[in-house]
């Protein structure tokens, strides 16, 4: 009868962490989404348009780097202070992100609570 406490304490406390680790993975999706929202929106303040919902997938990721590129190509001299706060400091930021939402999930423990919850490396 004395090891009940403890179990239930233990169950809590596993229960408490994988809580944790799926909000934390939750909270860097999310911002991922506002930063490719941003993206797009400042693309097409510079007369590029981009044909994608913001989406945490790859393709997402490829062709929004696809129009980054090729809007800085296209780029006047006039434009470019206005073109890093709005397209260049968002995209650092996405990746910046990204990385870190896919080194949390690389990580032995939180690897498993992410596979359980249905999150996958980007």
């Amino acid at each position: 009868m004395g090891y009940i406490p403890l179990i239930i304490i233990l169950a809590a406390v596993v229960a408490l962490f994988f809580m944790v680790v799926n909000n934390s993975l939750n909270s860097k999706k999310k911002a991922i989404l506002q930063y490719q929202n941003s993206i797009i929106k400042g693309l097409s303040k510079f007369g590029n348009h981009v044909n994608a919902e913001p989406n945490v997938d790859l393709n997402t990721f490829v062709l929004i780097e696809a129009e980054y590129r090729k809007t800085k190509l296209t780029l006047g001299d006039k434009n470019v202070t206005s073109f890093e706060t709005e397209v260049k400091s968002p995209l650092q930021s996405l990746k910046l992100t990204k990385a870190q939402y896919n080194k949390l999930i690389g990580k032995r423990p939180y690897s498993f609570v992410a596979s359980l919850m249905g999150h996958k490396i980007l």
